[in-house]
């Protein structure tokens, strides 16, 4: 199946302000939930307040970000 290129006008509707672009980042890295990068648990970590995609591991304690490993890893 061939999709219709996405336009500006396309990308604005699907992403129309900070928050739904935070939410389909979160959703593409990570479908099952938060991933520790450093134990591996999936799905048990909590944001941190105040932190943009920020998240603390339950299980080792230690905080990762979604954009660690990304292009994205050095941006604001």
């Amino acid at each position: 199946m061939v999709h219709a290129p996405l336009t500006l006008q396309g990308f604005l509707e699907l992403v129309p302000d900070e928050a739904h672009a935070e939410a389909l980042f979160l959703s593409a890295r990570w479908p099952e939930g938060p991933v520790c990068r450093w134990c591996g648990s999936v799905g048990n970590a909590r944001r941190l307040p105040g932190r943009k995609m920020l998240f603390h591991c339950r299980d080792c304690g230690r905080a990762t970000s979604a954009r660690a490993g990304t292009p994205m890893a050095a941006s604001h």
